[in-house]
């Protein structure tokens, strides 16, 4: 739920920042928002494992298959000591992500701030869906840890 959530939700937020309201305060969010997933996808490249190749039909099959499988062995984050305990701070990376938007929408619902940068619709929606993604993944970290 919290993923197809989010990103369904995000296509239309673009959608309204690239149409309605460009500019670069338009794109605090999602600058935060790519560091976020660049930061996570490079947690998931560290902790995924490969599947050894499929044994092919020739003679020196067994060997090369045994000798990747050492190399695999050898070679993998766990054999090597590594484990990332990362997966607590990319949440609450995260969460300190969702925050900072927040606190852009509160900031530009100050009087003074009224639609002088953005549109009062998207300040309101922005902060909804903030308090949203705290909700659910707050839910997801007091289950997860």
């Amino acid at each position: 739920m919290l993923h197809v959530s989010h990103h369904a939700e995000m296509g239309w937020v673009m959608w309204f920042l690239i149409n309605r309201c460009p500019g670069a305060i338009s794109y605090f969010g999602p600058s935060l928002n790519s560091t976020v997933h660049a930061f996570m996808y490079g947690y998931y490249a560290l902790t995924c494992e490969r599947r050894p190749p499929t044994p092919c039909a020739s003679a020196d099959a067994p060997h090369r298959t045994a000798r990747t499988s050492r190399l695999r062995r050898r070679c993998s984050p766990a054999a090597l000591g590594y484990k990332p305990t990362w997966k607590m701070l990319m949440t609450t990376g995260q969460m300190v992500q969702f925050v900072l938007v927040m606190a852009q929408a509160v900031f530009h619902l100050l009087p003074a701030n009224m639609d002088r940068y953005w549109p009062r619709s998207l300040t309101t929606i922005s902060a909804v869906l903030m308090v949203q993604m705290l909700w659910m993944f707050g839910e997801f970290f007091a289950t997860t840890f």
